[in-house]
C-alpha cells in the first residue's frame, strides 16, 4: 500500500479517525498516532538500538531505541475479523493501536507480544530540524523479551544491544527515543522495586 493510498489514524481534540496519509503528513491540526515500543532484554536488561532507515525519511540518521510505525485502516479490519459482534462494538483507540504494534513488532524483528507495559504519550516540542514530532505523536510501550526471541528483519540492517546507561551517551537519538528513555528508566526503578519486596515476580 503505498502513502497515496494508505489511511492513518490521527488525533485531534480527543477524537481519533482515518484518513489518507498523504494528506495529513505536513498538517499539524492532526497527529498521527504512532505505537513506539522499547524492545529490552529480560535477563540483561539491555536495550535494542537501531539507526532510521525507514520510510520517514526526515528521520534518518538518527538512532532509536522505538520500534513502531503508523496504524493503518487495515489494522482495524483485521481486528475485528478476530471478534464476534458483541466485542466488535466494546473497541477502543487503544485496542487498534494495540493491534497495530503487535503487526509491527512481527514485522520488525518476528516477536508475537505477550506483555507490554504502556508508558504513556510522547509529549515532544517540534524540532527545528524536522517537524515530524508536530505531526506525529507516539503511545510509548515497553516488552521484555530474550535475544532469542527476536529475529530482526532486514528492514532494521544495523542495530545493537546497548545497555540503559550507554544508550543515555548515544549523541544521535531520535527526539522520541530521549523522551522516551526516561520513562523506561522510571520503569527499571519500579521493577526494581517489585523484585525487591515482590520475590514471586514472574514477568519483571
Amino acid at each position: 500500500m503505498s502513502e497515496k493510498t494508505e489511511r492513518v489514524l490521527v488525533t485531534t481534540s480527543n477524537v481519533a479517525f482515518f484518513l489518507p496519509r498523504n494528506c495529513v503528513e505536513e498538517d499539524s491540526r492532526f497527529k498521527q498516532i504512532i505505537p513506539y515500543c522499547v524492545v529490552m532484554e529480560k535477563n540483561t536488561r539491555e536495550i535494542l538500538v537501531y539507526e532510521r532507515k525507514g520510510s520517514e525519511k526526515r528521520l534518518h540518521n538518527f538512532k532509536s531505541i522505538g520500534i513502531g510505525g503508523h496504524v493503518n485502516e487495515n489494522d482495524f479490519l483485521d481486528l475485528i475479523k478476530t471478534l464476534d459482534a458483541e466485542t466488535t462494538s466494546k473497541i477502543t483507540i487503544s485496542d487498534i493501536v494495540l493491534a497495530a504494534l503487535k503487526r509491527e513488532l512481527y514485522e520488525e524483528i518476528n516477536y508475537n507480544l505477550t506483555w507490554y507495559a504502556h508508558l504513556g504519550r510522547t509529549d515532544v516540542p517540534a524540532s527545528a530540524d524536522n517537524n515530524v514530532d508536530d505531526v506525529h505523536v507516539g503511545e510509548m510501550f515497553v516488552t521484555l523479551v530474550t535475544k532469542e526471541e527476536v529475529s530482526v528483519s532486514e528492514e532494521i540492517p544495523h542495530f545493537e544491544w546497548v545497555s540503559l546507561n550507554e544508550v543515555s551517551k548515544i549523541s544521535n537519538l531520535e527526539s522520541w527515543s530521549r523522551y522516551t528513555l526516561e520513562f523506561v528508566k522510571l520503569f527499571e526503578s519500579l521493577t526494581a522495586y517489585k523484585k525487591e519486596y515482590f520475590k514471586n515476580s514472574q514477568v519483571l
